[in-house]
């Protein structure tokens, strides 16, 4: 009976502004309220989906915010909890001043816990940890880097598990509370693709050999014009005609001393860039957290 009242408050709703509405009422509003008859029927035999559907029928002909309670307690009825919160939620917002709000919060209450007690799980493992997984189910599509394990609403569920460019896709309906362990084997050419790519720290050592070979030739260089200059400065008394060329080989000795010292701190940092991109590996892979989508850092070593 408690449940019989409580359905037949959105026809009452609706029947009451319908008969409060200026003469003629809108012909939506009328349809909507034959539509909500429909789902009523549908209710009271307990086909909870076929009601459901014909609520939303009512409430896309006519938006009356009534319409989203009895969406969402159909649900609730089917124990479609995500879908129940959802239309519950609905309702409080387009209705905030409602009298039944306390009834409504009483059921969301409710339902988050029924919902939060028959979630199932879903584990993703690889042979290469990294691979990049996307698990669509009702709660939508989340992320995650393998190995992972997310919590989703029962029902079907869809896998993608992404490695080195391969994918591989898995597909179960989840019961409440099932763990569902999804093991992909990739081949061993994708697994040694995915691995950590050595080509960072390749172009690190490229760059600090190029930088040491050219701090050395520039060293060699200004030590040539440190000594041709020690030269013309030893020359007593110094002609005046080597005035130029003395200023000369010390503007050279800076410039190719800049340059050498230029060269060796190149190879310094490549050669420190390249150890660390070596030993790190496939460092640096993000991850999210499908419940927060927080992001977030590894660093394996």
């Amino acid at each position: 009976m408690r449940r019989l009242i409580v359905c037949c408050v959105a026809t009452a709703l609706a029947l009451s502004q319908l008969a409060a509405a200026p003469s003629p009422a809108p012909p939506e509003q009328v349809r909507a309220v034959e539509i909500y008859g429909d789902g009523e029927v549908q209710f009271r035999a307990e086909r909870w989906d076929a009601a459901a559907e014909l609520f939303q029928r009512a409430y896309a002909t006519w938006p009356d915010p009534a319409y989203l309670f009895n969406i969402g307690l159909s649900y609730e009825k089917a124990e479609r909890w995500p879908l129940a919160i959802r239309y519950f939620e609905r309702f409080l917002r387009e209705a905030p001043e409602t009298p039944s709000r306390p009834e409504v919060e009483r059921r969301l209450v409710a339902a988050r816990q029924a919902r939060e007690a028959q979630r199932a799980s879903v584990e993703v493992v690889t042979v290469a940890a990294g691979a990049i997984a996307r698990v669509t189910s009702e709660d939508g599509i989340a992320p995650c880097t393998t190995p992972c394990t997310l919590r989703v609403d029962p029902g079907p569920v869809t896998v993608i598990v992404t490695l080195a460019g391969v994918e591989r896709v898995a597909t179960r309906s989840l019961d409440p509370a099932e763990r569902w362990l999804v093991h992909e084997r990739f081949d061993d050419s994708d697994v040694a693709r995915a691995g950590p790519s050595r080509l960072g720290p390749a172009v690190s050592w490229a760059v600090a050999g190029a930088g040491l070979v050219t701090g050395i030739v520039f060293g060699v260089i200004a030590q040539q014009d440190y000594d041709d200059g020690l030269a013309l400065a030893r020359r007593s008394p110094l002609p005046e005609a080597d005035y130029d060329a003395l200023a000369q080989r010390r503007q050279d000795l800076r410039d190719h001393s800049l340059i050498a010292d230029i060269g060796f701190g190149v190879a310094v940092t490549g050669a420190v860039v390249g150890a660390v991109l070596w030993f790190t590996g496939d460092a640096g892979t993000p991850s999210v957290d499908a419940r927060t989508g927080v992001g977030s850092v590894s660093w394996r070593f």
